[in-house]
């Protein structure tokens, strides 16, 4: 014949499930009061640094029509303007002196936020003069 003992405990645990369930509520809710800033901060940098890589590639697209074309008129690409609406384009002539060469600086700059400073890029494209030797 097997004896068989139950152990009942002495006291009822009242209310210590509802205070755990409490404490680990606020645990939670300062954790998350704590990493969303910081997750915030790195979208923002990784959307800061996909605008600087996609403004580089269409500044090597615009360098490539210069080379191609020096008469053309150059502007963004739909795809860019469409992507980044507040993006602009600056296309600054060098006016240098006695260089064979004359570089143009292409520059795209864009307000991320407001209250931050402009996110830029530029690229610099060298050509040979108009008149000079080769």
């Amino acid at each position: 014949m097997k004896l068989v003992v139950r152990c009942l405990p002495s006291e009822r645990r009242r209310g210590s499930i509802t205070a755990e369930v409490i404490v680990a509520a606020i645990m939670l809710s300062s954790v998350a009061l704590v990493l969303t800033p910081a997750l915030r901060s790195v979208i923002d940098h990784r959307q800061v640094a996909r605008f600087e890589t996609l403004a580089l590639v269409e500044l090597n697209n615009l360098a490539t029509q210069i080379h191609s074309n020096s008469s053309l008129e150059l502007s963004l690409s739909d795809w860019f303007q469409q992507r980044y609406p507040g993006a602009r384009l600056t296309v600054t002539p060098d006016v240098a002196s006695d260089n064979i060469l004359a570089g143009t600086r292409l520059q795209i700059a864009r307000t991320d936020r407001p209250g931050r400073p402009d996110v830029i890029r530029s690229l610099v494209v060298w050509s040979a003069r108009e008149g000079g030797e080769p």
